[in-house]
């Protein structure tokens, strides 16, 4: 089962503790400040881990990333959920 690590920092270094932590189904959700990474993850991201972004976040820093997989507050519960683990960065 897969693990949900949901990212609200722009750190850098922040994000590259995260994707060490990565494996294969796992499933990444950029919140607040975190949507401003969405390039750099994406660019970075491991194979066979899907990335998500809050749209109420995205929205609300007039962020616009046409490519981004956006998911609302109930997504978000739904995924917490379906996952074995959560982590917070």
């Amino acid at each position: 089962m897969a693990s949900l690590h949901t990212l609200n920092s722009a750190d850098v270094a922040q994000w590259h503790s995260c994707r060490a932590t990565l494996t294969p189904g796992d499933l990444v959700l950029l919140i607040e400040e975190g949507c401003y990474r969405f390039q750099t993850v994406q660019a970075e991201l491991p194979a066979q881990v899907q990335l998500f972004c809050l749209h109420n976040d995205l929205q609300s820093r007039g962020l616009t990333y046409p490519t981004a997989q956006k998911i609302d507050y109930a997504q978000w519960v739904k995924l917490a959920c379906s996952a074995q683990r959560n982590f917070s960065w």
